[in-house]
């Protein structure tokens, strides 16, 4: 075969770039260069848009065998015939430096993840590690049994794999050098000598493709489990030689045992989408970007071919083809809407008079002929005539030849855009399906939120067969971020400091129709329960909702029931919950909050103490009209809050009026209304809220490129424009946050908090007193808490001339002091009486007028110490 194309759309356009022993081919997609070398040892650079004319060109007196390019793009390395390794500059090849000398030729070079070390292999069964600063410290591994033909760095930096000449790759940590997996050939088959293939990573670093010489194959292995999850072969045609993986990891090329032939395949299907068959021997092969859709191929006589059209396009997936038929069918019902609209618009006399209603009088009947059936009534049109509004409908008398036509053109009414406006004005209750918090639905791109909230995020990565989870946590030094393979269709996912929670399938449909039952844990704390655990769910019980905390994991399912297993997968407890549970979420300590209903606006939820196994609160939750419930939490202060679909942020406190809903903020301020803009919120802290910004065309943020977190400062919505609109906003926020202690109350907290409180309040009454409002101010002072807030007040009132609020003060405070000497007066006797109490028990053994005489003298002590006190601080 010469120079056969198996795509049709492909093209293969040639330049001669050396004349002859061509050898290798790199490609440095950042600066758009090509770099091609030969035996010879001539190295030359090209523009991307122009393979005619090299734009830098030097000579080795060496000739190269092989190169590599540093993962920054800037260095190139050459491994030569014999044995030297010379670094160049990659923008204009400027010498660098020579790092290593041998008499052996060198068969494959690669640079770590960081650009500091370098791997190589020569013709013997050793490899060597160099570190290009100071190339004199060096490692060496010569445990092989054959010669090693290929070596290459795992991209995210701590493994880096071997392929021997004999079939044989194994695995090693950067490290220590230890080898941990190993792939043996069993089989008589082996590379050629002067070949340089073997085992290479994907570059994203998720799996490595390993030649298989057994089965004439390349397997693919998971980088996190070492196991095969995909094999590429070609029946009765040896498939193991790998030239390269696209950048995307999608697509793998493999070479032919003679070297002439290219294969094209696609790494999730496994299937061939392309081949081209060659006369000479192809040498280099490089990966152009996938939005190119272009390869570049060097074969041994120094021929450097551009091939367009590599990759064909995408066959669409289930899930894509299922959107363009809704697509379709919401096409085909505007046109019908439009059509419809415009008859009842134009003609007088049509059939529907009105679509905002349709009414059978009482006169008329509704007869139908076929197969005996009787149509009763139907939902969609009103029997009554004596209804509130809207327009008549005369049915003719329907037969077996109109009956189809007339019950065709009834669903076609009740299925326009009008018809559900009305619907939706007559009933504003939606119904409402269960969802895990700060998590994005399943839809046709590869990749969704699973979880994303205060301690990190979950995603999953469905990209062809490889279905992983990345796991990433906010605080780095706290939790190591990590991946998993998704072998279980996980579609629930929630985490905190103390560990990560799935629920997954158990069948292989898609994630959208499968039933979560799968439920495991993996804990991120140290001993003794730091062992992960998996359960299943009998049939047909299905997780909808999950939440992990310290000491608690739960589960709600859809048969209303909340389980409650330990941290070491013990079921304790199951609840029936009364009602559809829409969501749960913890605190990550021991608060546990349960939505549950089916209506938007009558939705309840309890919050429960999972420490003392009681229910703190059970109400309704409040929501904006005509808005859905759209995310829940607790705050970092541990506050439950709720966000609706209009933006309005939440939170529970029972600082005021027993158990309210106060709303904190509303995050159409800080958005432009204008452009439709939504907010997606991930997490809440004592006085922000953190969240993404969405544009109108977005509902939700998109996995592919972590987006910016936004932080939008809490505000309670106050009515109206006064001069201390912003301080009374931040203190009812604080008299929000004095709840922050509602579940572990702590004095001295409570009197921090009470202390931030009354400077606020002294703030708000200088400004009152500044514009000589003094029933404002006067109605401020009745809210300190300490009698020095109340000695300020008194110092500016005077200051400032207001004669009469000083007088009610300076009254308020004498007030305050005679009360607070009959609390102690009180409080004294009591402590009098308990004395005489304990010392009438031990009358045997003590003086009883002593001990007497002394408590009365001490009780007299702390009396002076108080009015000394009292003193002080009303002269302050």
């Amino acid at each position: 075969m010469l120079n056969q194309n198996f795509n049709l759309n492909s093209q293969i356009e040639w330049n001669n770039v050396h004349e002859k022993n061509a050898s290798d081919i790199l490609l440095n997609i950042s600066q758009k260069h090509i770099l091609t070398c030969n035996l010879d040892g001539s190295l030359k650079s090209f523009h991307l848009k122009n393979l005619k004319n090299s734009t830098n060109q030097i000579k080795l007196q060496s000739g190269i065998q092989c190169f590599a390019l540093s993962k920054n793009s800037q260095i190139i390395a050459c491994g030569t015939k014999n044995s030297e390794v010379h670094l160049y500059n990659s923008k204009d090849l400027s010498y660098h430096s020579t790092l290593a000398r041998k008499n052996l030729p060198i068969n494959s070079i690669d640079f770590d993840s960081n650009s500091q070390n370098i791997i190589m292999s020569f013709n013997e069964t050793k490899i060597r590690i160099i570190n290009i600063e100071n190339p004199k410290e060096f490692k060496e591994i010569s445990s092989f049994e054959s010669i090693v033909s290929k070596v290459a760095y795992d991209p995210k930096g701590k493994y880096f794999s071997t392929t021997e000449f004999n079939g044989t790759t194994q695995i090693f940590t950067e490290n220590d050098l230890k080898s941990i997996q190993k792939f043996e050939n069993n089989s008589k088959h082996q590379f050629s000598s002067n070949g340089k293939f073997g085992a290479i990573w994907s570059p994203t670093g998720d799996f490595i493709c390993v030649p298989d010489l057994e089965n004439n194959c390349v397997n693919i292995v998971s980088r996190d489990s070492w196991e095969k999850i995909k094999t590429i072969k070609k029946p009765s045609k040896h498939t193991f030689l790998i030239l390269g993986i696209s950048i995307d990891s999608k697509y793998i090329a493999t070479l032919s045992e003679d070297q002439k032939e290219i294969t094209i395949w696609k790494i999730r299907s496994g299937k061939e989408i392309n081949h081209f068959a060659h006369n000479t021997k192809i040498v280099g092969f490089g990966w152009g970007t996938p939005k190119s859709k272009t390869c570049y191929i060097l074969d041994c006589n120094g021929k450097l071919g551009t091939w367009k059209n590599v990759l064909e396009k995408k066959k669409e997936n289930k899930k894509k083809k299922k959107k363009k038929e809704k697509e379709i069918e919401k096409k085909k019902e505007k046109e019908i809407e439009k059509n419809i609209e415009e008859e009842v618009v134009e003609d007088s006399d049509n059939e529907y008079a009105d679509l905002d209603a349709i009414n059978v009088s009482e006169d008329e009947t509704v007869n139908v002929l076929s197969d005996g059936d009787d149509i009763d009534d139907i939902d969609d049109i009103e029997m009554d005539s004596d209804n509130n509004g809207g327009g008549e409908y005369d049915f003719e008398e329907v037969t077996n030849d109109n009956m189809h036509e007339i019950f065709k053109r009834i669903h076609q009414i009740t299925n326009t855009k009008k018809w559900k406006e009305w619907q939706n004005s007559q009933d504003i209750s939606q119904i409402m399906k269960p969802f895990q918090t700060s998590s994005t639905p399943f839809e046709s791109n590869t990749r969704r939120y699973l979880a994303w909230n205060m301690t990190g995020s979950i995603i999953s990565i469905d990209e062809e067969e490889l279905s992983i989870l990345d796991v990433e946590f906010n605080d780095q030094t706290r939790h190591r971020s990590f991946r998993l393979n998704n072998r279980n269709n996980v579609g629930l996912a929630t985490l905190s400091h103390y560990g990560v929670l799935f629920a997954g399938s158990s069948s292989q449909n898609d994630q959208e129709d499968s039933r979560m039952d799968l439920i495991q844990y993996k804990p991120l704390n140290q001993w003794p329960t730091n062992e992960e655990w998996r359960l299943s769910l009998d049939s047909p019980e299905s997780a909808v909702s999950i939440a992990c905390a310290k000491k608690f994991i739960a589960v709600a399912t859809n048969l209303n029931f909340l389980r409650l297993f330990s941290s070491t997968g013990r079921e304790f407890f199951v609840l029936s919950i009364p009602g559809p549970i829409l969501s749960i979420v913890s605190n990550g300590e021991n608060l546990l909050s349960v939505v549950y209903g089916n209506e938007t606006h009558n939705l309840k939820f309890q919050l429960l103490d999972m420490e003392t196994r009681s229910k703190i609160h059970e109400s309704l939750i409040s929501i904006s009209p005509k808005s859905k419930l759209a995310w829940i939490g607790f705050s970092s202060s541990n506050l439950f809050s709720t966000f609706d679909s209009l933006g309005i942020l939440r939170v529970l406190s029972n600082n005021w009026f027993g158990y309210q809903f106060i709303p904190v903020l509303d995050s159409r301020k800080f958005i432009d209304q204008k452009d439709g803009g939504k907010y997606w919120p991930i997490g809440l802290s004592s006085n922000e809220f953190y969240g993404i910004l969405l544009s109108a065309k977005d509902t939700f943020p998109s996995a592919m490129k972590k987006p910016i977190i936004t932080s939008l400062k809490l505000s309670v919505p106050i009515s109206g424009q006064m001069e201390d609109s912003d301080l009374l906003q931040e203190l009812i926020l604080e008299k929000v946050m004095e709840s922050k202690e509602q579940f572990n109350s702590d004095p001295q907290k409570q009197k921090t908090r009470w202390i931030e409180t009354d400077s606020l309040l002294v703030r708000q009454y200088d400004i009152y007193c500044k514009t000589r409002n003094n029933i404002k101010a006067w109605e401020v002072c009745k809210e300190f808490h300490f009698q020095k807030s109340l000695g300020i007040a008194l110092l500016i009132a005077s200051k400032t001339g207001l004669n009469e609020l000083a007088e009610k003060i300076e009254k308020l405070i004498l007030k305050k002091k005679n009360e607070e000497k009959q609390i102690l007066n009180q409080n004294s006797n009591q402590n009098s009486n308990q004395n005489l109490n304990q010392n009438s028990n031990q009358i045997l053994n003590e003086n009883p007028n002593q001990n007497q005489n002394q408590n009365s003298n001490e009780n007299l002590n702390e009396n002076e110490n108080l009015n000394q006190n009292s003193n002080l601080f009303s002269s302050e």
